[in-house]
């Protein structure tokens, strides 16, 4: 009888664990060498957003998020220098230390938000022993990306772009917060995205490549004219989209078909133009008809002159 009870549940039980919705079942955190790890665990996946605005870290979830950012917090303190949820629990922001870098991807249906240092080694393992023991992720490890290299190139002159990056889903958005307004213009080069620049800046193209998709790497920068150049891998069949807001460029990397107006025509094949076609003769007019002269008039035939009739004189 308790056995029947028992196997009437099930199926109840079943149905409920599919039909519920998207919840972030823990929140993790990892100390690395030249980075920190924060780690959201989710039972299905969740559209997200994740970026530095005003020295903070925010990331954003379509679905509340549980957990303890004060443990976060603390483990990472190298790294942040708190955190806290939103009222309701969407949105967790983490005040950054001076700096500090932020890169996120995907792993399965976990979320991965990465910290990178500008410390050198000994800074940082000095940093690992003031801080609380990590949790280590366990499944992430194995797939966890390569820390970027600690010299990083810098590409143009003058004043630093600074660089912002966040995955909406459908499409990843690259901002670039400039010194000054400037204007700019985008292209297709084949399967890479150009967007060239007007006003003379410096762009950290390591720092870029270790924020971007695998699929929209490696990013590269050069000048040309005089002018800073960036080009990124983007597919041409994939629609990229652009705006500008005050010292603010962005650049959206989308995964929705291109417009047919957006894709890059392959160059069209030169063609001998025909040879042009051979002028007519000048066609010539006919000489005026001439019409008969007129004949004239037969000259009148001359009158016979008479001889004077010669009367004699009659008898007086």
């Amino acid at each position: 009888m308790i056995m029947k009870r028992a196997l009437t549940l099930l199926p109840l039980a079943a149905a409920l664990a599919f039909t519920a919705p998207a919840a972030a079942d823990d929140m993790r955190s990892a100390l690395r060498e030249g980075y920190g790890r924060i780690v959201f665990d989710w039972n299905q996946p969740v559209r997200y957003a994740a970026e530095v605005v005003g020295g903070t870290l925010l990331i954003q979830f379509e679905r509340p998020v549980t957990g303890d950012v004060a443990k976060i917090s603390q483990s990472l303190a190298a790294y942040v220098s708190g955190g806290r949820l939103s009222a309701d629990r969407k949105t967790a922001s983490f005040p950054l230390k001076p700096n500090i870098t932020m890169r996120t991807f995907t792993v399965g249906q976990a979320v991965v938000v990465d910290l990178v240092t500008g410390l050198t080694p000994a800074q940082a393992a000095q940093a690992r022993a003031q801080s609380v023991p990590p949790l280590t992720p366990t499944s992430l490890n194995p797939q966890a990306p390569t820390p970027s290299a600690p010299a990083a190139p810098v590409v143009g002159s003058g004043r630093a772009v600074t660089l912002r990056t966040g995955d909406h889903g459908d499409y990843f958005r690259l901002a670039l917060d400039w010194p000054d307004k400037t204007t700019y213009r985008i292209e297709r080069r084949g399967d890479r995205v150009a967007i060239t620049f007007d006003t003379p800046a410096s762009i950290n193209v390591a720092q870029l490549n270790g924020r971007l998709p695998a699929a929209n790497r490696p990013a590269a920068a050069l000048i040309e004219n005089g002018k800073l150049v960036l080009t990124i891998p983007q597919s041409a069949q994939f629609a990229v989209k652009d705006f500008a807001t005050g010292n603010t460029i962005a650049i959206d990397l989308t995964q929705t078909p291109a417009a047919p107006g957006q894709t890059t025509p392959p160059p069209a094949a030169a063609q001998t133009p025909p040879p042009p076609a051979a002028k007519p003769p000048p066609r010539r007019r006919p000489p005026p008809r001439r019409s008969p002269p007129r004949a004239r008039p037969p000259a009148p035939r001359p009158r016979p002159r008479r001889s004077p009739v010669i009367t004699p004189n009659a008898p007086r």
